[in-house]
C-alpha cells in the first residue's frame, strides 16, 4: 500500500497544479465574491496562471487592459508573486507583487503613470481639481498589517496644476519617500522653481502624519499674490508661507 502513496500523491498534486494552470479566467470570475461598488472589472480571458482583464475602474481611475502572470517558484516557498502590467499610453502600471504566509506585501520594480485629474476626482468637489501627470517608480515597498514598513519611491507630478477653480499652475512637483526605521516613512516635497519654491517634508506613522516647511513664489512668477494668499494666508518677512500640519491617520482614512 504504502508503495503506491508517494506516487499517488504527487499524481494528485501535478494534477491540481495543471488544473490550476489551465482554469480560465472568465469562470473565475464568475464564481469570485461580489466586489464593492467602487470596483468594476471588464471582461476577463486567458488563464489563473496568465490572463488579461479587458477593463478595471477603480474610484474613477479606468485601467485598460490589466495583464497579470503568476510566478511559480515562489509557491514552492509560501509565496504568491505575480507581475502585473497596464500597457496604456494615458495610464500605465508595471511591478512585481507578492503576497506572503506572514501577511506581509512586497513591491519590487513599480513604475507607474496617471493623469492627476482621474486620482483627485473622486476626492476633490467640482469646480475645484488638479490636472498634470503623475510618473513614480517604486524600487521596494513591504506592507505588513501595521502599514507601510519600509519604502523606497520618487513620485513626480509634471505640469501640476491646480484648479481653485481657476488654474494655479505650481511648475513641476517631486516627492521622494523612503523610510529610516520601520512604520516610518519620510517624503522630501520640492519642486523645479518654475513657479515656486517648496521645501516641505512629510512625516507619517501608523498613528499619526506631520507636514511642515515653507513655500514661497520665486522671483517672475506667474501666480499672483492675491491668489496665494487667498490659499495659504499671509506670507513672513522672507516671502514664505510657512505650513505646519499634523493629523491622525485614523482620520486622514475617514475623509478618504
Amino acid at each position: 500500500m504504502k508503495t503506491y502513496l508517494r506516487p499517488t500523491l504527487f499524481f494528485i498534486a501535478v494534477l491540481l497544479i495543471c488544473l490550476i494552470i489551465t482554469f480560465p479566467a472568465s469562470q473565475a470570475l464568475r464564481i469570485a465574491p461580489k466586489l464593492p461598488n467602487s470596483i468594476t472589472l471588464g471582461e476577463a480571458s486567458g488563464t489563473l496562471w496568465d490572463g488579461e482583464l479587458s477593463a478595471v475602474r477603480l474610484n474613477g481611475i479606468h485601467l485598460s487592459p490589466l495583464r497579470w502572470s503568476v510566478h511559480v517558484v515562489p509557491l514552492a516557498f509560501g509565496r504568491a508573486q505575480l507581475s502585473l502590467e497596464v500597457p496604456s499610453q494615458s495610464t500605465g502600471i508595471k511591478g512585481v507583487f507578492s503576497h506572503n504566509l506572514l501577511g506581509h506585501t512586497v513591491v519590487k520594480d513599480l513604475s507607474l503613470r496617471f493623469p492627476v485629474s482621474e486620482l483627485t476626482q473622486p476626492w476633490i468637489p467640482r469646480p475645484f481639481g488638479a490636472s498634470g501627470e503623475l510618473t513614480g517608480s517604486v524600487p521596494y515597498l513591504l506592507i505588513d498589517d501595521q502599514g507601510i514598513q519600509e519604502i523606497d519611491a520618487t513620485l513626480m507630478w509634471a505640469q501640476a496644476t491646480f484648479m481653485t477653480p481657476e488654474p494655479l499652475s505650481l511648475g513641476g512637483m517631486r516627492v521622494e519617500l523612503n523610510s529610516p526605521k520601520a512604520h516610518h516613512v519620510v517624503g522630501k516635497i520640492t519642486s523645479d522653481k518654475q513657479q515656486l519654491d517648496v521645501q516641505l517634508t512629510l512625516e507619517i506613522t501608523p498613528e499619526t502624519y506631520t507636514l511642515s516647511g515653507f513655500i514661497k513664489p520665486v522671483a517672475n512668477s506667474e501666480i499672483s499674490t492675491q491668489t496665494i494668499n487667498r490659499i495659504l494666508g499671509r506670507p513672513n518677512r522672507n516671502g514664505e508661507y510657512r505650513l505646519q500640519y499634523k493629523g491622525s491617520i485614523e482620520q486622514l482614512k475617514a475623509f478618504l
